[in-house]
């Protein structure tokens, strides 16, 4: 129905702008942050590929995952 048209639309609108806040930003939090959930790559193997501690790679995702709720809810 129109409803979910609509929710499409909108839901497709949030993505783009939520991708295009991920390739706004900064790295290394934007790799990391790709390796974490798009490619299932674990906070400690990540932590290791960088050479920093877990608790580094947390804050780096906390601040992207910040970063991306805002691009989301700015429509």
């Amino acid at each position: 129905g129109t409803a979910s048209a609509e929710t499409s639309v909108i839901d497709r609108q949030a993505l783009s702008r939520v991708l295009d806040a991920l390739e706004a930003l900064p790295d290394p939090g934007r790799t990391m942050f790709r390796l974490n959930r798009f490619e299932d790559k674990r906070i400690v193997d990540i932590a290791a590929l960088y050479g920093v501690s877990t608790t580094t790679v947390e804050n780096h995702l906390r601040r992207v995952l910040a970063r991306l709720r805002l691009a989301r809810e700015s429509g």
